[in-house]
């Protein structure tokens, strides 16, 4: 029976391969000649108003560093989405806009892209911004060895993986520029998203006097930064509160309505806050949003592409066993946990719905298909093999979980449940803070955890890839080469159409899932908010991308 399903598997990757080399034959034989492609502003039919000096309020923790090759939390990403700009971002409506390029080509192999700069970007001290500043950046982001530089390899830059095995250099990374507008960005492999990615602060400029000027406290001391975004920071030091200001020099600063964003750190009550007009956002809860609707608001929801899970460490004694995985994944009802917050809702699959779409137009999740369904009388034979198989009668699991009490209640759910469904099973609740449950999964010192997950950029790829055995996210230990090939495969899109794409995607998902039981999904969250009525274009539903720029105050 093993054999027949090896080879079962290896044809089907054959198939996959013909598939991909069939379609990459067609593609190259239609290709034409390679045009210049304009990139919109994305200011297009805004209706502003651009001399009332208006400032938007807001609630966001304070933001310890704007280094964005290190920002890993909300509140920088909030800042640096707004005093960083890179190669391109959205629109109000989802679209790909030009940032500083104004527009790019690409080869006729789709593995060389070249941006050509606005020749009126600047910095906030009114010196250009250069095609250097972006290879500086990219460069240095190829050698910090932090949670971001792993953006390089999604984006398949030229020789970012041969300088992580040290045999080759900085220098040798696929970002070239052949003059101050003029950007080369060279790829091992084509891939569909990577102008979504190009979105991400990560990849912006950053200006390397200021790097050396900071000796080492770039992104801590605020008095060496350069901001080349539509807003720079106007004071940062007031304890209860930071401003943000519109950046005289950037290149769209006559396009931009809001003059100053305050982003309030005291951390009030938000609802009550929005309901005595002291800020002009607020997310709420669902209780929140009914009690709203008594004031005559309307309360918008929204997801946000954000799913948790429990994670499976592989090299525990126990959890290296894919049968006590299945045990714990079947034995599991996480159907209640949504109901601890109505925004959430239950989740046994692993891609979101609502976000990627075929050429049809029809949801990644259509039809609804779910995975890992409870199932006690499985899971309760599952879990009698995997004792079988590792010769115990019982066990105790660590569960790695955030030090919120609302993150310790899930914890408590778990733990009950499985407790009570798998005998032997002991459950010991581990909360630690965030930093230290981000070291302790990178270091692989734990068993399981409760984490989550959202998109860097908007591909079901920003999920899969995760998991992949040379992904540096991945702190599960999972390696399959089945789902390698159908990740790499599904990487090279350009030359596949998307619905073959897609099917793809699927065949990994359903690999993670269902046969390797790799995590155990349990909800999507998504958020409820109370937005001023004169307040347009504001709410943000995935990625992290948060600009403000086209933002309006009527």
């Amino acid at each position: 029976m093993k054999l027949n399903r090896l080879i079962i598997r290896t044809l089907t990757i054959i198939f996959i391969l013909n598939i991909f080399i069939g379609s990459a034959f067609q593609v190259n034989a239609r290709e034409t000649e390679v045009n210049i492609i304009e990139l919109k502003s994305g200011f297009d039919n805004l209706n502003t108003s651009y001399d009332d000096n208006e400032t938007l309020r807001i609630l966001e923790s304070r933001a310890v560093v704007l280094d964005p090759h290190e920002a890993i939390y909300s509140s920088p990403n909030l800042v640096l989405s707004n005093i960083s700009e890179g190669l391109v971002t959205y629109d109000v409506n989802k679209r790909i806009v030009g940032g500083v390029a104004e527009s790019y080509s690409l080869s006729r192999d789709r593995l060389t892209y070249t941006f050509y700069l606005r020749k009126n970007a600047k910095w906030n001290d009114g010196t250009p911004v250069t095609a250097h500043d972006f290879v500086y950046s990219w460069q240095r982001l190829s050698q910090t060895g932090t949670y971001r530089d792993y953006l390089l390899g999604t984006a398949q830059i030229k020789n970012y993986e041969a300088i992580l095995e040290g045999t080759a250099s900085k220098e040798d990374l696929g970002v070239k520029a052949l003059d101050d507008h003029t950007l080369v960005v060279e790829l091992e492999q084509p891939v569909s998203y990577l102008l979504s990615l190009m979105t991400l602060p990560s990849f912006a400029p950053i200006r390397e006097d200021m790097v050396i000027a900071a000796n080492g406290n770039y992104g801590k001391n605020f008095d060496y930064l350069a901001y080349n975004g539509p807003y720079m920071v106007k004071s940062w030091y007031s304890y209860d509160h930071f401003l943000l200001t519109k950046n005289p020099h950037y290149w769209g600063n006559q396009h931009i309505d809001i003059e100053n964003i305050k982003v309030i750190t005291s951390e009030p009550d938000g609802y009550e806050s929005f309901l005595n007009n002291e800020i002009d956002v607020a997310e709420i809860l669902y209780e929140q949003s009914i009690n709203a609707s008594k004031y005559g608001l309307t309360a918008t929801k929204t997801n946000n592409g954000s799913i948790f899970y429990l994670n499976f460490n592989q090299k525990d004694a126990l959890l290296k066993n894919s049968n006590a995985r299945k045990a714990i994944v079947y034995g599991l009802d996480s159907s209640y946990i949504p109901q601890i917050k109505q925004s959430w809702i239950s989740a046994n699959y692993y891609i979101p719905s609502s976000f990627f779409k075929d050429s049809n137009g029809f949801d990644f999740r259509r039809p609804h298909n779910e995975f890992l369904l409870y199932n006690k009388d499985l899971a309760l034979e599952y879990w009698n093999t995997a004792k079988s198989q590792l010769g115990i009668q019982s066990y105790t699991m660590e569960l790695l979980t955030f030090d919120s009490n609302l993150s310790q209640a899930i914890a408590e759910y778990i733990k009950e449940e499985l407790e009570q469904n798998l005998p032997g099973l002991t459950v010991k609740i581990v909360p630690v803070t965030f930093t230290e449950k981000l070291d302790l999964q990178s270091r692989g010192k734990y068993s399981s955890s409760f984490s989550g997950w959202g998109m860097d950029y908007n591909d079901p790829l920003a999920y899969l890839e995760v998991y992949t055995s040379t992904s540096v996210n991945n702190d599960v230990n999972y390696s399959s080469s089945f789902y390698d090939t159908l990740i790499k495969l599904a990487s090279s899109s350009s030359i596949l159409s998307e619905d073959i794409r897609l099917r793809l995607l699927k065949m990994a998902e359903k690999e993670l899932l269902l046969k390797d039981a790799v995590i155990k999904p349990l909800y999507e969250t998504g958020d409820y908010y109370l937005v001023k009525d004169n307040v347009k274009n504001l709410i943000h539903d995935y990625g992290i991308n948060q600009s403000i720029k086209f933002v309006i105050i009527e």
